[in-house]
């Protein structure tokens, strides 16, 4: 993209866009390369697994400090680790609700067609839904909470402004109701979690 520009507005620095483009090319190619890595890596650790079974993003800080997700039909596996430390892998293991047991949604039908590696999981009264794609700065998993509603129309105590129905659902996202949830019953929170992760990773482990 740089070289592009520096080719538009300026013409004549062709060595400043045959710069930018090979910095942008041995840039993309060692994203590539570390990515192949952390998938062996992955695969190696888990060798029920395969490499491209696996979701992995670098966390932004450091090209060394890589995020994992992995599926099969009962949970899926939420790893974070350093390339310079592959042995010391931070694991958070999640079991998955069956398909059975999502909701007969018109939304969530769509949702599944769109992509199919959203899945459910419970967690006390509440449905998590995870987005397994990568995300942000590689905190991924996507989640929302997501609680059920009384009859009377009110919502559970430990609601997240969030209300789930046969007929149509909707999300707060976990940055905001899961730390709401985590201070109202005692439990970390997501984010908490994914900032233990980073710090571990940048870390080597330590």
């Amino acid at each position: 993209m740089a070289g592009v520009i520096l080719y538009l507005f300026s013409p004549r620095l062709r060595w400043a866009n045959s710069a930018a483009l090979i910095i942008s090319t041995l840039y993309l190619g060692l994203g590539i390369g570390l990515q192949s890595l952390a998938k062996a890596e992955l695969a190696k650790t888990y060798p029920q697994t395969k490499a491209e079974q696996w979701f992995v993003g670098a966390l932004t800080a450091s090209p060394l400090c890589w995020h994992g997700v992995y599926k099969n039909e009962n949970d899926y596996i939420e790893t974070a680790f350093n390339l310079l430390n592959p042995d010391d892998i931070a694991v958070q293991r999640y079991s998955i609700l069956p398909p059975s047991a999502y909701p007969p949604s018109a939304d969530w039908a769509r949702l599944q067609w769109f992509n199919p590696d959203t899945v459910l999981r419970r967690r006390g009264q509440q449905l998590i839904s995870s987005d397994l794609r990568m995300g942000e700065f590689g905190f991924y998993p996507f989640e929302f909470i997501i609680a059920p509603e009384r009859d009377s129309g009110r919502q559970l105590p430990l609601s997240t402004d969030s209300v789930f129905t046969e007929k149509r659902w909707q999300a707060d996202t976990i940055n905001a109701a899961a730390k709401r949830y985590a201070q109202r019953n005692n439990e970390p929170s997501f984010p908490k979690y994914k900032w233990s992760q980073f710090k571990r990773c940048l870390t080597g482990g330590s």
